[in-house]
């Protein structure tokens, strides 16, 4: 067979297919960096022989790409607010019980220990258990060695330090009394089958979800759902897709929104053309204040690119690519400062809110959308995501606004319909609801795999 003359491009796509990553944007300019890297140039020998093994089906070459492919990076008391959620709502609904929990997607196992931490310090020491698991053997290895540069530890105060971790020569490593309830190993999202220890009382699979196509990402939070007991719960990253499975209901707390597993109802058909018949709360609203784009943006993933000028162009990918790597406040830093150029201004606002909800600031994510939307009126992807953090924010009316706003500009964007789906769902609205989740099912189409 002749090979292409982008190995890259291929491997890609093979990527995409048994993992369901996206290399859109500067994703994908990673693996190609990370390829020249490994294996020189892309048309090399070294190139061409990591895509002959993995055609033969040989798992050290999948691995191997998985660890060139992901993001391996976390750090301690990620994302507070979804920890205060943890302990403040979801502990106390489990009673008595053992306590089973899965981190998916845990890459250097900062969460699994963060989460040992936090149970042990809530009195379940002795009755928990913690099971990480990521694509990437690499990570997990890390995971199992459990010490840590000061770069993992940012932002935990000293007294978190000293409780949870003892001074090595190779950095901070982490106390028995929280290695030992952690478990690690390595799992792909998409594989059918659970992990061991299923099913399981929690599942955190967040900031993970937005390194995968739409579908994917779907497919994926539908495997964490079926490894949860009825009662169980999942929590995900503010900037991940919104889960469209039936069987999860959305519980609004005062740290956010967490969904949790009920008996699983009937699904509704996914009907081949969308239903011209509006929601009820559809006949009663204004129609949207905005008007529809000649041509329709769908943005694959959620950081969508267009035409900058030099001087920010560069800025802007450090932007997203910080972003990416779990570093929120560098993100924001140099969102800020593209928002100088008008010409990149839509994808910097995009950014600085994506960089705000990621650190934990919703109110301030909220007043960025807001300043974004009225600055932007028909950018589709920023009232997408402004309707995200309104769920989140637990203003499901605000949210149903800001979603059909979004849809209407792009039918074609998923999220809008997800975020309709869940905001009408909350309201009561479930005929709306599923009116909406079939839209969205539609406009995934495309991508399912067949």
């Amino acid at each position: 067979m002749r090979e292409p003359r982008d190995a890259a491009a291929e491997l890609q796509t093979l990527m995409t297919e048994r993992a369901g990553l996206s290399f859109e944007g500067t994703r994908g300019r990673w693996l190609r960096e990370a390829l020249a890297r490994h294996g020189g140039r892309l048309a090399s020998p070294a190139a061409r022989d990591v895509l002959v093994r993995l055609r033969a089906g040989e798992p050290e070459a999948f691995a191997g790409l998985c660890d060139l492919a992901t993001v391996q990076e976390s750090f301690f008391f990620r994302e507070r607010r979804a920890l205060d959620l943890v302990r403040d709502e979801v502990l106390p609904s489990l009673g008595a019980n053992p306590v089973r929990v899965w981190s998916a997607g845990c890459a250097g196992g900062e969460e699994p220990y963060t989460l040992a931490m936090l149970l042990t310090e809530a009195g379940f020491a002795g009755r928990f258990t913690v099971l990480g698991t990521d694509l990437s053997p690499k990570a997990v290895a890390t995971a199992r060695r459990a010490i840590y540069s000061a770069w993992s530890l940012r932002g935990v105060d000293e007294a978190a330090v000293e409780a949870g971790f003892t001074c090595t020569a190779g950095g901070y490593e982490v106390r028995p009394r929280f290695r030992a309830p952690v478990s690690l190993r390595v799992h792909n999202l998409l594989d059918p089958s659970p992990p061991p220890g299923a099913p399981f009382d929690l599942v955190l699979c967040r900031n993970v979800l937005i390194y995968l196509t739409p579908a994917a990402a779907q497919r994926a939070i539908q495997r964490c759902a079926a490894a949860l007991r009825v009662g169980g719960w999942l929590l995900t990253g503010v900037s991940d897709p919104l889960p469209d499975v039936p069987g999860l209901e959305a519980v609004v707390t005062d740290h956010g929104v967490a969904y949790r597993r009920v008996e699983a109802r009937e699904a509704a058909p996914v009907r081949t053309t969308p239903t011209p018949t509006p929601s009820p709360a559809a006949e009663t609203e204004p129609a949207p204040a905005v008007r529809r784009a000649r041509q329709p943006v769908a943005p694959r993933p959620a950081v969508v690119r267009e035409r900058r000028t030099d001087v920010h162009a560069a800025g802007l990918a450090e932007a997203e690519e910080a972003l990416l790597r779990a570093r929120p406040a560098e993100a924001e830093r140099l969102a800020r400062l593209a928002l100088a150029d008008r010409a990149a201004r839509r994808v910097a606002h995009h950014v600085l809110v994506r960089a705000l909800a990621d650190d934990g600031r919703l109110a301030e994510a909220l007043q960025a959308a807001e300043a974004a939307v009225s600055e932007l009126p028909d950018a589709p992807e920023l009232r997408g995501v402004q309707a995200v953090l309104l769920l989140e924010a637990g203003r499901a009316a605000e949210a149903a606004v800001a979603a059909r706003q979004a849809a209407y500009l792009d039918p074609e964007q998923p999220l809008a319909h997800v975020a309709l789906a869940r905001a009408l769902s909350m309201l009561g609205d479930e005929a709306g609801a599923r009116r909406a989740r079939r839209n969205g099912h539609l406009a995934l189409a495309p991508e399912v795999p067949r």
